[in-house]
């Protein structure tokens, strides 16, 4: 019995059902890489949002910190720091609070530099008001972008030895180039940066949402499963028939080689089906898991 009529029909038929799941797996891989380059995209677009909004953070929390540096530079504090007291005893005697002692250490030894500098300048023989602010407004002076705390200091010292009878120099109060923030402006500032935290926190759960649903929800595993089907089925379903042709009768015991063809066919055709079974639930469960 010439069995190539049957071998024929054989991989015709196994070679339509790859291709049709072959077609169903390249749209669904393609649907997938879709789906994962929009999330990916809106990732992008949430970091995006969230360096900007960390950036306008940085930039409150720097403004914040210098009004409650200002809050500590006062004449006041200043006086207490020419009479030689500590960091320490100059925040428990103005019950200052916004920072703390770690904070501030930085900027008392600038303070301190400052002092020694203006002190200087002070009992210089070329001393005078325009003397002063001309080393300020050309810049002769060491911390250059603190000049407002030597005008500051130089008030302090002039008031401090003034009191005590020993300044030789008559006082001329300071005026004061800037204007300190609002009371208002600080609350808002700070109400600001409160709900841009707030925001970004927000920002930071929907990223680890989109990363889950890249992980979790699109699921790949039965893809590669579908690949392997259609492996088996090209090879047990195609090929091998393909090389009983042209099929010689002499040389194959019919009945046997019938039997297994047909074994193989119905194999690759289970395979298939249960593929197809799989497939359709794991889709139609997850639509169910997204309603």
């Amino acid at each position: 019995m010439d069995l190539t009529s049957l071998i024929t029909t054989i991989i015709s038929a196994t070679a339509a059902l790859v291709a049709i799941i072959g077609g169903f797996l390249v749209s669904r891989v393609i649907s997938l890489s879709n789906d994962q380059s929009f999330l990916r995209r809106k990732i992008e677009e949430i970091n995006i949002t969230i360096e900007s909004k960390t950036d306008l953070v940085k930039s409150i929390t720097k403004y914040l910190f210098e009004d409650d540096l200002k809050d500590f530079v006062t004449k006041s504090n200043m006086k207490l720091l020419i009479d030689d007291y500590s960091l320490e005893e100059i925040i428990r005697e103005d019950d200052y609070t916004y920072l703390s002692k770690e904070e501030l250490e930085p900027y008392f030894i600038i303070l301190l530099e400052i002092k020694e500098e203006v002190y200087k300048i002070y009992h210089s023989d070329s001393y005078s008001m325009e003397f002063f602010e001309e080393i300020i407004e050309q810049k002769k002076i060491k911390h250059i972008e603190r000049s407002e705390w030597y005008s500051i200091m130089l008030d302090a010292i002039i008031s401090s030895e003034t009191i005590l009878g020993i300044s030789s120099m008559p006082y001329s109060p300071i005026i004061r180039r800037t204007i300190a923030p609002t009371n208002t402006d600080y609350k808002d500032k700070k109400r600001e940066k409160e709900q841009l935290i707030y925001e970004i926190e927000v920002l930071r759960k929907q990223e680890l949402e989109q990363w889950r649903a890249i992980t979790d929800q699109l699921e790949t595993k039965w893809v590669w499963s579908g690949i392997g089907v259609l492996i088996y089925s090209s090879i047990f379903g195609i090929l091998y028939p393909a090389t009983l042709l042209p099929y010689d009768i002499n040389i194959y015991n019919n009945e046997q080689t019938k039997t297994f063809l047909l074994i193989l066919f119905g194999s690759c055709l289970l395979s298939i089906f249960i593929y197809l079974i799989f497939a359709t639930y794991k889709l139609t469960n997850f639509k169910a898991m997204k309603k």
